[in-house]
């Protein structure tokens, strides 16, 4: 299972801190399997809840590419 948090990092210090950062609800989080870095057709997704937080299960041992369908409000960083 692959799991992991959208968040608007507002005091800029690469990390989820709770009451100063926002989470990011209803975004869309995909397994980018061919490198494109573009949602597909038959690629893995899921939506964030309300914490930010996503999970995709029955995954196979090996590196995965995640991408995020952003909102063109904001910037994405990694």
């Amino acid at each position: 299972t692959l799991k992991g948090r959208v968040y608007n990092d507002n005091n800029a210090n690469g990390a989820y801190n709770s009451g100063v950062d926002t989470a990011m609800n209803g975004w869309t989080v995909y397994l980018d399997t061919n490198s494109n870095f573009k949602f597909d057709a038959g690629e893995s997704s899921t939506t964030t809840d309300t914490n930010g937080t996503y999970s995709i299960a029955s995954l196979a041992g090996a590196d995965y590419r995640v991408g995020i369908i952003r909102n063109d409000a904001y910037v994405t960083v990694t």
